[in-house]
């Protein structure tokens, strides 16, 4: 169904749409702030850049990042207990061989998929909380 309904805190990217909509004043600079929001978050989120070798200046920009904790919760989901990794090419060969070793070249630690989870409901639920008091704000003036 359309429109807000309870479940839309939980979702960090609507809540990030919706605090840059409540932040600014025009549909243009809403788009602007969202946009330079979202791309620092995308090129940090672990799929560009590996969590072992970001830059120590992106540190905050990557704990802020509501794509890398899905990111990681996603990948330790689906490679944690996977103990082989076949390759049905003969001429190729694997780069990994069990699932331990995708996670490693990710920089992700194994088994660490609930406190991604939570993490992410978090920047969810604080993104409302800032798109509220911003219109509250607003309201006050």
């Amino acid at each position: 169904s359309s429109g807000i309904n309870a479940e839309w805190p939980l979702r960090p990217g609507s809540s990030v749409g919706i605090f840059c909509g409540s932040v600014m004043k025009t549909v243009d600079a809403a788009g602007s702030l969202l946009l330079a929001i979202t791309v620092p978050s995308l090129l940090l989120g672990g799929l560009y850049q590996n969590d072992n070798t970001t830059p120590y200046w992106f540190m905050p920009f990557k704990y802020l990042s509501w794509i890398r904790y899905a990111w990681n919760a996603m990948m330790v989901n689906e490679f944690r207990n996977v103990d082989h990794i076949e390759c049905d090419v003969q001429e190729i060969s694997c780069q990994f061989n069990n699932g331990s070793e995708v996670l490693s070249f990710y920089g992700i630690e194994n088994n660490i998929w609930l406190p991604n989870i939570v993490a992410n409901l978090s920047l969810g639920l604080g993104m409302c909380l800032l798109a509220w008091f911003s219109l509250w704000w607003r309201l006050r003036k």
